[in-house]
């Protein structure tokens, strides 16, 4: 009978860096750009999943979809 499992699973910084890259591909259209890979780093160091990364950068484009002229208005 299987008591624990166990769910902790290391990526190296490539297999990362992959597997968001992929994840943006099926969630947007777009591969991984250059200006996004200080806030993935961010994500590999703090221990986020791959797909909590891809959700976190999309969610933060929403936000800046808007001009400046938006957030004036409102």
């Amino acid at each position: 009978m299987l008591n624990t499992i166990d769910t902790t699973c290391t990526m190296t910084w490539d297999d990362f860096t992959l597997a968001v890259d992929d994840a943006l591909l099926i969630e947007t259209g777009d591969g991984l750009a250059d200006e996004l890979m200080p806030d993935v780093l961010t994500a590999f160091e703090t221990g986020m999943t791959p797909w909590g990364c891809v959700i976190a950068l999309t969610e933060g484009r929403d936000r800046c979809r808007f001009g400046d002229d938006y957030h004036a208005a409102a």
